[in-house]
This record gives structure tokens, C-alpha cells and sequence, in this order.
């Protein structure tokens, strides 16, 4: 497979005991590596591919940045972690799936549908699974994204030299993989990759580090077709070599090259940059923001359903009034002034449809979420649901699961 002259083989601190894995918590990392190369790193996936081992991989480099790789059945599956985790995963994106990269509304969704979740693989991987499934992404697409994303990781592995590392067991309850990594060609490709940059005289530069101006003057002499202005956005230190690889579709070896002409005349330096802030943890803050302090008004003729309603909104940290006759319904509103209107379309006295076409009549609800929840969703009832102005028609009568999809979906 590697046509390459590889190290030497040492077994030193490759021994997979036992005793070696903490399996019930994130303990001490265990089991140095000197010179993580292609051998040992073959070595060590193998072995977790021979006992079939489920869970996850923890390798930490000699600067403390961790790493996780997650195995499924021994099978390599997905990687992340390391530096730069999100800008990552924004990278492979807009590589390889540029148009949900565009999609706002497809990545809030994603995004959103994984906030609450208890999760057995990263979030990354779960908003992949949820467009794979929604056809969002093609299964090509998929694999350049997981596949690409592990070789990032596993060359600033090996540009480390040495790490540490332990492995957890997880049952992965659930789980499907999207599809299956080749360690041997990964660590095959990335060590090609690491002599390369080694030959053009990188090892000690990160591809994570970014390019920032230092004499803007001096680089204007020395490039014929210099733009301030273009070079200033660029080089600021807030693109890496690897986000600027991606962002001018040059290879990125040949683009580090190119560039290092300038760091050594003096002109430009490479810098640390931090990573972007994680979208879910946005997202999630966002969500109890905005939510947090909301008035619901519930109707509904069935008392026992609306004192579900209201003590449901009260465990989501939310207030709810509730009224179960129709004619009272549109005062108390008017009174209560609701962030969000929810109706059964079984009202005393009226139904919900007038109530919501009233409601969209006055200046004051007419950008308020309204919400008919029916037993019997039909061709005729959407059609009614769309005259009187109802945000939402929803099937069923409310649960613990759907107010919290719709919750996301409009706040």
C-alpha cells in the first residue's frame, strides 16, 4: 500500500493491554507514543480493528490538544477534535457541500436537531446523518467530508511526533455509519503529505497557523499585481493556510510554499489563530435566550389536555395561561398579549379557525405564531388553516416532543 520508505518499527508504548483503557470515565492519558509515524499508527488501528472494539479513541498531542476517533465494530467510522474542530468542519463544507454551506434554514435545522440530544457521536456526525437522511447530501459528499477530516487530524497527529492516548467502550445504541474509513490508506495519504511538507521545509509550520501582513509596503514592491485592500482582508491573521487553501481552491502545499517566500524575506508572518465558536453551543445559548421568558396561551375544551399544556410550558421554563371556551378566548389574548398562540380546533362556543382569522386581524397578533393543533388533518383543514393565517396545522393532539421541535423551529 506504501510505496514510501517508512521508520522503523517500535513497539514501544503500542501494547494494548486491558489494563491500559480507562472504559467508565475521561481519566489520565496512558501509553505514550514517541514519533507517532505510519508504523505505529497502523499498528495501533489494527489492533483496535482486531478486537472490535466499539467507542472512542482519545489521542492527545504533546501540546494537550485532544482528539477523538470513533470505532465501530473495530471500524474506523469518524474523527474529530484536535485544532481548529470547527473551522474544520466549516472548511469541508464549503469544499465539498458548498450549497448547504449557502442553505441558512437547512443548517439551523441541523443544527437545532441536535441541541437537545444526548449524543452518541459527535455533533458534527449527527447533523451529517440527519441531511444523509433527509437527501441533502450525497453519499459521496458524505465520505470526502469524514474521510478528508480524518486525515487533517491524523497529519497534525504525526507532525506532533508524539502523543498519548486510552480508549472508552460506548455501545453506540442506535448507530449506523455513514460510511467506513480505510486506515491503511488514510495513514498511507497523509504520510505522503507529511514527507512532502517536510521536503519543502514545513515541519515546523503548521498548516493550522495564519498569514499576516507585516510590511505591507515591502510586499507591495515585491508583488507586481499587489492589491491592498484584497491582501489586507486575506492576510490578517484570521485565515488559516488551510482556510485559505479551501477559500482560493489552491493546494495547499503549493499555496504554503508560495507564501513562506514572503514570512522568510520578512514581509509576512504565520500566527496561532483560535477557532470559530462551536454553532451548537450558539445555538443552544440562543434558544434559552430567546425562549426563556416566553407567554403561551393554550385552548383547548379539554381540561385535561390544557393542564397538560400548562405544566409541560412550566418544566420548559415557560408561562402558559389556558381557557377552554372560545367566546373568552380572544379578550384574554388581547388582555395577555402571548408571545405564541397554540389552539385545539375543538373550542367551546366556536372553533379555532375564527379564532385565528379574528386574531389576524388585529394589528397586534398579526406577526404572533399561531398554532391549530387537530385530530383529523385533512386536505380541507389545511386549506381552512391557510385562510385564517395559522402559522402552523399540526396533526395529533400536543406532545412533550412536537412542542419542542416547534418551539425551535420559531424561536
Amino acid at each position: 500500500m506504501m510505496d514510501l520508505a517508512l521508520p522503523t518499527p517500535q513497539t514501544s508504548g503500542l501494547a494494548m493491554n486491558t489494563n491500559d483503557y480507562p472504559t467508565n470515565s475521561r481519566l489520565e492519558y496512558l501509553n505514550p507514543i514517541i514519533g507517532f509515524n505510519a508504523v505505529k499508527q497502523a499498528s495501533l488501528f489494527q489492533k483496535i480493528k482486531d478486537r472490535e472494539f466499539n467507542g472512542r479513541l482519545f489521542l492527545r498531542d504533546y501540546k494537550g490538544l485532544e482528539s477523538v476517533f470513533y470505532f465501530y465494530f473495530g471500524r474506523l467510522v469518524y474523527a474529530t477534535g484536535g485544532c481548529h474542530p470547527v473551522r474544520r468542519w466549516q472548511r469541508m463544507l464549503a469544499r465539498y457541500c458548498p450549497e448547504i454551506l449557502q442553505d441558512r434554514e437547512t443548517l439551523r435545522q441541523g443544527l437545532m436537531s441536535v441541541v437537545t440530544n444526548n449524543l452518541a457521536i459527535a455533533w458534527e456526525y449527527q447533523v451529517l446523518s440527519r441531511w444523509a437522511k433527509q437527501q441533502k447530501t450525497t453519499l459521496e459528499q458524505l465520505n470526502q467530508i469524514i474521510c478528508s477530516s480524518a486525515e487533517e487530524i491524523l497529519f497534525d497527529l504525526t507532525q506532533s511526533g508524539q502523543v498519548s492516548f486510552y480508549r472508552q467502550s460506548d455501545r453506540l445504541e442506535g448507530f449506523t455509519p455513514l460510511t467506513v474509513i480505510n486506515p491503511e490508506q488514510m495513514i498511507a495519504k497523509v504520510w505522503q503529505q507529511w514527507q512532502a511538507w517536510q521536503e519543502a521545509r514545513l515541519g515546523d509550520r503548521s498548516p493550522n497557523l495564519a498569514p499576516i501582513i507585516k510590511n505591507t509596503e515591502e510586499l507591495a514592491k515585491r508583488i507586481a499585481s499587489f492589491n491592498t485592500q484584497l491582501f489586507s482582508q486575506r492576510f490578517k491573521g484570521q485565515h488559516s493556510l488551510r482556510d485559505l487553501s479551501v477559500q482560493s481552491g489552491q493546494d495547499l502545499l503549493s499555496l504554503a510554499r508560495s507564501l513562506m517566500i514572503y514570512v522568510q524575506l520578512g514581509s509576512m508572518e504565520l500566527v496561532a489563530t483560535t477557532d470559530f465558536p462551536s454553532p451548537l453551543e450558539m445555538y443552544s445559548s440562543a434558544s434559552f435566550v430567546k425562549v426563556s421568558s416566553l407567554k403561551i396561551a393554550y385552548g383547548d375544551e379539554d381540561q385535561q389536555k390544557c393542564q397538560f399544556m400548562a405544566a409541560l410550558m412550566k418544566r420548559l421554563g415557560h408561562d402558559c395561561i389556558t381557557v377552554q371556551d372560545g367566546l373568552q378566548a380572544i379578550s384574554l389574548f388581547v388582555e395577555q398579549k402571548p408571545n405564541l398562540i397554540c389552539l385545539s380546533s375543538q373550542l367551546l362556543q366556536t372553533d379555532a379557525y375564527i379564532i385565528c382569522r379574528t386574531l389576524r386581524g388585529l394589528p397586534l397578533f398579526q406577526k404572533t405564531p399561531i398554532w391549530i393543533f387537530t385530530d383529523h388533518l385533512s386536505l380541507t383543514e389545511r386549506i381552512r388553516a391557510k385562510i385564517a393565517g395559522a402559522s402552523e396545522v399540526v396533526e395529533k393532539s400536543p406532545h412533550t416532543q412536537m412542542i419542542k421541535q416547534l418551539l425551535d423551529k420559531y424561536f
